[in-house]
């Protein structure tokens, strides 16, 4: 299926035959289809919309189109009213789930229950910041993926002063080594570098408008560490739950929704597995 925006195209697709609808968002580099394992078990209570984000799975995006907030409002809005939903919960995962905080922070789109998955934008990450908030980095950003040798060096020495997790080093190693990623990485970094999380203010809103608020984290996770939800948690016990789940960041894995499955269905008070 798929929805027109400004004459661009977000393919999604439905899963799942439940009274309550979720809007989820996937993270970086995926799809959709990455919530299929929870929607599929979630099936008999909740229907999933899960898009492809723009510049991601089968949608049909100019990569130097503007996209802001507003417009994934508008989008969520066009989607409510396709399939005649009155309120609906919002579902993010790693970047999906800073698009889905920051929406939260600034719409009255009728939310019943906020869902993060190990979600990005907690933390101020400095490289992204640089390289997607001011014109120089942006600069360098740009001729860095272009022309990676020099930071590919900058990395072997960091490495080898034992600054720098192996496993990091390693990913990103046979990351910038392939053409296209270094392209969607830059295309897809300054895309979405309007939306920004503020957590005071997401944590305000949600108290307003008595939405709760669910988190999961890997415990082992290196990229999104549980740390970085902790300040949401704290004096909102009522609306929020933290939950810590046995794996890193692929929180998604079809391994491990059983058990995000299980947490969700308890009352946001009772502590999950």
């Amino acid at each position: 299926m798929k929805i027109s925006f400004r004459n661009q195209y977000l393919h999604y697709q439905l899963i799942g035959n439940g009274p309550r609808w979720v809007i989820a968002l996937h993270g970086y580099g995926e799809s959709g289809i990455s919530f299929h394992p929870l929607a599929a078990e979630m099936s008999r209570e909740y229907t999933f919309i899960c898009p492809d984000l723009p510049l991601h799975g089968k949608s049909v995006w100019e990569a130097d189109t503007p996209f802001a907030p507003a417009d994934l409002e508008e989008i969520i809005r066009l989607l409510m009213q396709e399939h005649g939903i009155n309120s609906v919960v919002l579902a993010g995962y790693s970047m999906g789930g800073r698009l889905v905080s920051c929406l939260a922070t600034n719409t009255r789109l009728p939310i019943e229950e906020l869902w993060l998955f190990a979600p990005d934008g907690f933390h101020r990450n400095p490289w992204y910041w640089i390289a997607t908030q001011t014109g120089w980095g942006n600069r360098l950003f740009k001729f860095t993926m272009q022309q990676p040798q020099w930071f590919l060096k900058a990395m072997k020495i960091v490495r080898s002063l034992k600054l720098l997790h192996p496993g990091i080093y390693k990913f990103s190693i046979q990351f910038l080594m392939q053409e296209k990623a270094r392209k969607d990485l830059y295309e897809r970094w300054t895309f979405y570098k309007n939306f920004k999380v503020n957590q005071a203010e997401l944590k305000d809103q949600l108290i307003a408008n008595q939405i709760p608020l669910r988190q999961f984290f890997g415990k082992f996770d290196r990229i999104i560490p549980p740390s970085h939800g902790r300040r949401m948690q704290e004096n909102n016990a009522a609306l929020s739950t933290t939950i810590l789940l046995n794996t890193g960041h692929r929180l998604l894995d079809p391994a491990i929704t059983p058990n995000i499955a299980a947490a969700i269905r308890l009352p946001i008070h009772e502590p999950g597995s």
